[in-house]
């Protein structure tokens, strides 16, 4: 049961007609013990009234929410991950909170890379060649090796508007589609190999395909007449793009 503090006050004069004290038994200032458990009455005059918290009191949710946000901040993750509770948020700020958390995480994906991915990339290469798997001749692992790793994506929470940015950038020459490839944590050129098998042709023809109407020159002629991207027409991969744009057409 919690204590209580309470001040005795009343309405009546400290004084009689003859200025002796109203109670003699009564000091002012003086502390009086409340019996635990107890219901205490009051002279006559007198009541007990308790101070009133006009400021805002601690909850437990103030409290509880105090806490999670310390113990989240040290990683940069935003309140709302950290609690499993977005009520507070709007679009706008939940937005502005994960950006400073997404790039956290890609600097740890970095040190990653570097300190734990990239070294054991290295004795599994140098393990390769002297078992044959790699063809030799290439020698030892240094860091000149092209290689990149891909981590799972984030997604966008309005795709349309993500693949309209993506296919401006495409067009516009500031990306390539390696890299966006790369952005979603996938590799271009297995991607392409599992599209261009699943439509029976070759990854030549889809890529040319590809290639048409990312820049929509599949009926763009060059100054000469030709086709951009054309070459001889019976060859197979022409025909195969040709056949793929005109299904999709």
């Amino acid at each position: 049961m919690a204590k209580h503090t309470a001040v005795l006050e009343t309405t009546g004069s400290s004084v009689t007609d003859q200025e002796q004290p109203y109670d003699p038994d009564v000091n002012a200032f003086e502390s009086v013990d409340i019996d635990r458990d107890m219901i205490t009455s009051m002279p006559y005059g007198w009541h007990l009234k308790q101070l009133m918290a006009v400021q805002p009191a601690t909850t437990y949710e103030m409290f509880r929410n105090a806490l999670i946000n310390e113990e989240a901040r040290c990683i940069n993750m935003p309140m709302n991950i950290a609690s499993g509770d977005s009520s507070k948020y709007n679009y706008a700020s939940g937005r502005l909170d994960h950006q400073g958390y997404f790039l956290s995480i890609d600097v740890d994906r970095g040190d990653i890379e570097i300190e734990a991915l990239d070294q054991i990339f290295a004795a599994w290469f140098d393990e390769a060649v002297l078992e044959g798997i790699i063809p030799t001749g290439i020698g030892v692992y240094d860091d000149e090796v092209p290689h990149s790793w891909n981590w799972p994506n984030r997604d966008h929470v309005d795709p349309s508007k993500e693949a309209g940015a993506q296919t401006m950038r495409l067009a516009n020459g500031t990306t390539h589609r390696a890299r966006e490839y790369k952005l979603l944590g996938l590799d271009v050129d297995e991607e392409d190999t599992l599209a261009a098998a699943s439509l029976g042709i070759t990854v030549e023809a889809y890529r040319e395909f590809i290639t048409r109407r990312m820049f929509n020159l599949a009926n763009s002629p060059q100054e000469g007449g030709e086709e951009e991207f054309a070459g001889e027409t019976e060859t197979e991969t022409n025909s195969g793009a040709d056949e793929l744009e005109e299904e999709f057409v």
